[in-house]
């Protein structure tokens, strides 16, 4: 029996939620509440980064009822094919064919 190198990728994104608003399948109008959610993401009112991108993404899509995003259930707009295929493009390094 031959050893066969296994690659490995380890990927950190900040959270679930920073994935899909970075992947563009949402509008946001100011990117740098994602690029650099520092400015943003105050720590009186946000326990963690998570917590800041959850209630950003629960924010932009609270007006549509077929994208309304919530930890809950997942939306099935966010599970079509071209929307899953946009948001898996944006973690980079992976293949995920």
């Amino acid at each position: 029996q031959s050893l066969r190198p296994r690659k490995i990728a380890i990927y950190l994104p900040e959270s679930f939620e920073w994935v899909i608003l970075s992947s563009g399948v949402v509008a946001i109008n100011d990117v740098v509440k994602i690029s650099n959610p520092e400015l943003f993401a105050d720590s009186i009112d946000y326990m963690s980064w998570e917590q800041y991108f959850t209630e950003l993404l629960e924010e932009l899509t609270k007006g549509s009822d077929f994208m309304r995003y919530s930890k809950g259930k997942l939306p099935d707009y966010y599970n079509q094919e071209k929307i899953e295929k946009e948001i898996m493009e944006t973690i980079k390094g992976m293949d995920f064919s």
